[in-house]
Parts: C-alpha cells; structure tokens; sequence
C-alpha cells in the first residue's frame, strides 16, 4: 500500500466531509473508494474487454 498526500481546496474538503457523513464512513476511506472506483466517463472499460 502507498501513502498518498494531497493539497486541496477548504471547499473541495468540506464537500467531501459531506459526502463521506452521508455514508457514515471517513473521509479517507470515501476518497480511497473514490479513487478505486472506475471512471466510466474516460471509456477505461472499453480497453480492459480486448
């Protein structure tokens, strides 16, 4: 596992706080289930069928 740090913007950070309430988790665990979560927008599922 790695350590990432970021520098984000008070209004991005309170945003997530919300976001990470409504699930009742913590906001670290609401980001790392963000980032793990695959971005359908970018069409990366599209490469992953061969």
């Amino acid at each position: 596992m790695v350590i990432v740090s970021v520098r984000l913007p008070k209004a991005t950070v309170d945003s997530l706080n919300q976001q990470a309430r409504r699930y009742h988790i913590s906001r670290s665990e609401y980001m790392r289930r963000r980032l793990a979560r695959p971005d359908s927008r970018t069409g990366s599922s599209s490469h992953a069928r061969g």
